[in-house]
């Protein structure tokens, strides 16, 4: 047993010291990263720039030697820290510059890279928001009709604590080895820093401008991510170019923006009848194939135009289309945010608290009690509901006991009274 012992320890540490390496290790295939590993090297004989037919992600890791204060902590380091500037030019006096380095030989792992370096040559401390280390920058191309695109994906994370602050003090610069491409359309190449909102008056930065070619296939359709941010952060929906720039994000179908989209659905409704010219656009996102998102636009157009019936319609077919707990629980929680103007979702309400999960059952109850409408379907319902939450269906029996009859009120009472 003892021998058994040292051989599972032995194993389980083996397993670990894999999982490390594969961690640390960046694999540019895999996007994995930061990590050791980010000095500029020259490329191998014979390196070719990345060829494909997606965007990867951008990775730009920027270790930071000054302590983020302000960090919850838990997020991902690098040990790619800022340089002294020294004599060099690099960049716009009094200015945070980003400059590409397209000639100088640098090797992005096996493939041939740009280098790309961002300056502070202003005599105060930067700081910069990061996740797990990694700099909010992407490379953009022109496409034939003068827009410039990104074809890259900005880095993301689904955990709070990868967000913090990485610092660049006054005349110190950082320096990234960036992906070469290669394709058939032969452009303007640039990389932007998206400063995610540091300051109110916080733009996007910008490199200076060279040539190179990618595939079609990587030109981001649609609004970029910048201008998405923007329209997101702003309260007015007058301001020129930010619904425009929301329901181009609707009609796009990149996979991978989703949760913009749901993000945009929501802040055109909290734009309200400014956002009136999107009406269309929520329209067709109410008959998609994306249950959340067909839920949240149709709250809201009703937020936007105050029309009840569609957007109701809507959502208790969300509600009755399969067993989906997330999309059932958006539906419901808008159902609850329009009442009690919303009472005819109550047999849709009534189908869940029948069907529906616990916590689910809860939510539609809740609804229910706020809707306060229909007691003749409600009541019952919420009398026969699975007893989970005996508490919560009681409570909203009693809500309707003022319009119902004394009997049918008896009834829910007993339903619940061994519970």
């Amino acid at each position: 047993m003892r021998f058994l012992g040292m051989l599972v320890l032995g194993v389980l540490i083996a397993l670990g010291a894999i999982a490390w390496y594969a961690v640390s290790r960046v694999d540019e295939d895999q996007n994995q990263g930061p990590g050791p590993g980010w000095e500029w090297t020259p490329p191998l004989s014979g390196a070719k720039p990345v060829a494909t037919s997606k965007r990867l992600s951008g990775i730009y890791p920027a270790g930071s030697q000054i302590k983020d204060t302000n960090a919850r902590g838990g997020f991902g380091r690098c040990d790619n820290y800022p340089k002294d500037l020294g004599d060099k030019t690099w960049g716009d006096k009094d200015a945070i510059s980003l400059v590409a380095f397209p000639d100088e030989p640098i090797a992005y792992f096996k493939h041939r890279g740009i280098g790309l370096r961002l300056v502070n040559r202003t005599r105060d401390t930067a700081a910069f928001k990061a996740l797990d280390s990694r700099l909010y920058i992407v490379q953009e191309a022109l496409d034939g009709d003068g827009q410039w695109r990104e074809i890259e994906n900005l880095t993301t994370a689904i955990c709070g604590n990868s967000f913090h602050r990485v610092f660049l003090k006054s005349d110190q610069f950082w320096e990234f080895k960036a992906r070469a491409y290669s394709g058939a359309l032969k452009t303007k190449l640039r990389f932007r820093l998206d400063l995610r909102g540091e300051n109110d008056d916080a733009r996007s930065i910008y490199s200076n401008v060279f040539d190179g070619e990618v595939s079609k296939t990587q030109l981001r359709k649609g609004p970029t991510d910048a201008e998405i941010q923007r329209a997101l952060s702003s309260k007015d929906g007058k301001e020129e170019g930010v619904v425009a720039t929301l329901t181009a994000l609707l009609a796009n179908e990149d996979g991978d923006r989703q949760a913009m989209q749901r993000s945009a659905v929501w802040h055109l409704g909290d734009l309200g009848p400014t956002a009136n010219q999107a009406l269309p656009a929520l329209g067709v996102a109410m008959k998609g194939p994306d249950l959340s998102l067909r839920a949240t636009s149709a709250y809201a157009h009703w937020k936007i135009n105050r029309q009840i019936d569609e957007p109701v319609r809507v959502l208790a077919a969300v509600l009755r289309e399969g067993d989906v707990e997330h999309s059932h629980g958006e539906a419901i929680l808008w159902l609850q945010q329009m009442a009690p103007a919303a009472q005819d979702a109550v047999p849709a309400l009534c189908q869940v608290l029948a069907n529906g999960d616990e916590d689910v059952r809860q939510r539609a109850a809740e609804a229910l009690g706020f809707i306060h409408s229909r007691p003749l379907i409600a009541v019952p319902a919420l009398a026969r509901a699975p007893q989970g939450q005996w508490l919560v269906h009681a409570l909203k029996c009693w809500t309707f006991a003022g319009k119902v009859r004394s009997g049918r009120e008896n009834r829910c009472a007993a339903a619940h009274r061994g519970s």
